[in-house]
């Protein structure tokens, strides 16, 4: 259990060397063979999805979209659920905090992948969850070469509002991307992307994936 870390306040599950580096690669390769269905990324507006660079710049790819004929055919979307289908995954999350020991009740994820880079991508303070309450946890994962600046994934304990912090004095933990590592925590907690600079090379970017899993 080396590759597991546990952070608190927010509580945060890390996993290292998620995948190893074969998979990693695999799933590499996928992203950049999908270059052309990246478009701008877009957050939700009373339920509907709009483009805002205030709030969020970046391009982003829903898989669950490009590979709903048959999702046998991602090597990303079959390695997350075999993660998922992993006793010691299950194992780990049933002996976690609410909402993770509800793990398995769950019965819905929805996979989209995220490219920042170039000028200054970003995405401002932000929580996962919907109005309609279906997300419970995020699970995000890095892949990629690393050659970008910034990009950091911040958390914190405070609510927000318009993208900003509310509370001043509110915990936070800051992770550099790591490639094949993986972060689970809550839906609803606050987290923000710091800007990203990358060569306009598409593979130059940093990638990650956000599986949003909860119940349908």
């Amino acid at each position: 259990m080396n590759n597991i870390e546990v952070f608190r306040d927010p509580f945060i599950i890390k996993i290292n060397n998620c995948f190893g580096n074969k998979t990693e690669r695999s799933i590499f390769k996928e992203a950049l063979e999908n270059r052309h269905n990246f478009n701008s990324a877009t957050i939700n507006n009373n339920g509907e999805g709009v483009i805002d660079e205030g709030i969020r710049k970046n391009l982003s790819c829903y898989y669950d979209e490009v590979y709903s004929q048959d999702r046998t055919k991602s090597i990303l979307l079959e390695s997350i659920m075999e993660l998922f289908r992993s006793s010691i995954f299950r194992n780990i999350m049933s002996s976690s905090q609410l909402p993770f020991c509800d793990f398995y009740k769950t019965n819905h994820h929805e996979t989209q992948v995220s490219r920042y880079g170039d000028e200054s991508d970003f995405y401002r303070w932000h929580v996962d969850s919907l109005d309609a309450g279906i997300r419970k946890m995020t699970f995000v994962y890095y892949f990629g070469d690393t050659d970008y600046e910034g990009g950091e994934i911040k958390f914190s304990t405070s609510p927000i509002s318009d993208g900003q912090l509310i509370e001043k004095d509110n915990k936070t933990h800051t992770f550099k991307p790591e490639t094949d590592t993986g972060f689970i925590f809550a839906a609803n907690v606050a987290h923000t992307v710091l800007p990203t600079k990358s060569s306009i090379d598409f593979e130059k970017g940093r990638f990650s994936v956000n599986c949003w899993i909860g119940e349908a």
